[in-house]
């Protein structure tokens, strides 16, 4: 049996208990302060993707495109002035060999996520 002038460890219980009986403030917990509705957390999850595009970085091929667009001009041209069919088969066989259709490489952005975290407006 304990006597009554021993004295409590503190120190041996967990943190939130050991400060609320010391009268001091509980640690907060590392959590939204409350539950998001499914149109909050779709509004937060466009948000986010729509900041982290925002700093993507696309790589075009310019000297790819400015060949395409004069090679589709002369196209246009001949087509105006009512070429024969022999030099408009030669002008796309050319559009064809750089290739009509392409992809953009996007690169990921330079910029850190916590800091693309901060500018997304929390609900």
């Amino acid at each position: 049996m304990q006597s009554a002038s021993t004295a409590f460890d503190y120190s041996q219980l967990p943190a939130d208990p050991r400060h609320r009986l010391l009268g001091l403030p509980t640690a907060r917990k590392r959590c939204r302060p409350r539950e998001l509705n499914f149109l909050e957390r779709v509004r937060v999850a466009q948000a986010w993707g729509e900041t982290l595009n925002a700093h993507a970085i696309h790589v075009r091929d310019r000297n790819r495109d400015r060949a395409v667009a004069r090679l589709q001009k002369k196209f246009r041209d001949l087509c105006a002035a009512n070429a024969a069919p022999h030099k408009l088969a030669e002008v796309a066989t050319a559009i064809e060999k750089i290739g009509r259709v392409t992809r953009v490489p996007i690169k990921p952005p330079d910029t850190a996520l916590p800091v693309i975290d901060k500018q997304v407006r929390h609900y």
